[in-house]
């Protein structure tokens, strides 16, 4: 239920599609479905492996894609593994695989495109258990790849301009959320923030606490520099929360 006394969030009047990755219970988990909000029509892609992140492209004609396959220079390896961008013309179906790189899945990973479409950023695992981050062109160019550092939140919201990235930053005494320059690689601290957030609305942060009553949970708000925290939403232990913003989902 919406908390009191909080300034609604207005979506915009032609709302973007969402992305939603079939869960491993559900048919083919090498699939992800694209759903018009505006009105429910589904349709559904067929990918090269179990996607862990999608998003739309700013036009809403293609989608990126974060999977993490075989390495098929060591096919007999269960635990080498590559992760893949690929890129899905919605109008044909037809699937590009635009990077690759050894590597993995994790709890973090992420893709997300910046405001102008030219840029995708993800996150994936390295081969050394490090937390990495890659910005490509749409045709596969690497623009900047950076150690010990997260995307947040995971998907195109990330991108605060067409060349800025909000990241969190894992390595000993610079740990931290940091906005990023992709093409100077010049770095700015926002400000402290305690929790990592789930979703960016504006110069806002959505980011979640403890409730008083257990199993309920607490959506705030808090600004980009760790001040203005404001109560969003609270949830019930049966609730399921879903977080939309622009052209990719977070769960």
């Amino acid at each position: 239920q919406p908390a009191s006394d909080t300034p609604k969030y207005q979506p915009s009047p032609q709302p973007a599609p969402a992305v939603t990755l079939r869960t491993p219970g559900e048919c083919l988990q090498r699939e992800v479905c694209l759903c018009e909000l505006a009105t429910g029509h589904r349709r559904w892609y067929a990918l090269e492996d179990r996607p862990e992140n999608a998003a739309v492209s700013p036009d809403a004609r293609f989608l990126a894609n974060l999977v993490v396959t075989t390495d098929p220079q060591h096919p007999d390896d269960i635990d080498a593994s590559i992760a893949v961008i690929g890129v899905t013309d919605l109008a044909t179906g037809q699937v590009r695989r635009i990077w690759e790189h050894p590597g993995g899945r994790v709890g973090e990973s992420a893709v997300g495109w910046s405001p102008d479409g030219q840029l995708i950023a993800a996150t994936y695992d390295s081969m050394d258990e490090q937390h990495t981050s890659v910005v490509v062109t749409p045709t596969g160019t690497v623009v900047a790849h950076l150690d010990y550092t997260c995307l947040v939140p995971p998907s195109s919201t990330a991108w605060l301009a067409d060349r800025q990235l909000l990241c969190t930053v894992e390595a000993g005494l610079t740990s931290g959320m940091i906005i990023l320059d992709v093409d100077s690689g010049t770095r700015r601290v926002p400000g402290k923030v305690n929790s990592y957030p789930h979703l960016r609305l504006g110069d806002r942060l959505v980011i979640t606490s403890p409730h008083e009553i257990e199993g309920w949970q607490t959506y705030d708000t808090i600004g980009l520099d760790g001040t203005q925290r404001q109560p969003w939403l609270l949830v019930t232990p049966v609730t399921t929360v879903l977080l939309y913003q622009r052209s990719a989902m977070s769960t």
